[in-house]
């Protein structure tokens, strides 16, 4: 049987490699995407959702608290998305973020 991966194991040095050169570029990408009137509303709906969930936002430590986008007003939506931005930027200066338990869990 295999052994499931849990966030206490390091990563290796090659995904760690691919998420620090990589993972920069996606998040800016996908934000232009959401920013981009272009872009149908439902794609840019679901761009938000993986984020969130990339970001860590729809984990179980949080489920009790956060709500999911379709539940959101815009005003909530707004503000999670500002926070993701925030959080993306931080990222891409290579600072930590607090409670960032990284986009492997």
């Amino acid at each position: 049987m295999s052994e499931k991966k849990t966030a206490d194991q390091p990563i290796p040095q090659d995904v760690r490699k691919l998420i620090d050169d990589a993972l920069p570029r996606i998040c800016k990408r996908a934000i232009e995407l959401i920013d981009n009137p272009a872009v149908a509303p439902s794609a840019q709906a679901q761009m938000i959702s993986t984020l969130f969930r990339a970001a860590g936002l729809f984990n179980p430590d949080n489920a009790k608290n956060k709500k999911q986008p379709h539940e959101m007003t815009a005003a909530e939506l707004a503000e999670e998305l500002a926070e993701a931005r925030s959080k993306a930027a931080a990222l891409m200066r290579g600072e930590r973020v607090e409670n960032d338990r990284g986009i492997l869990g």
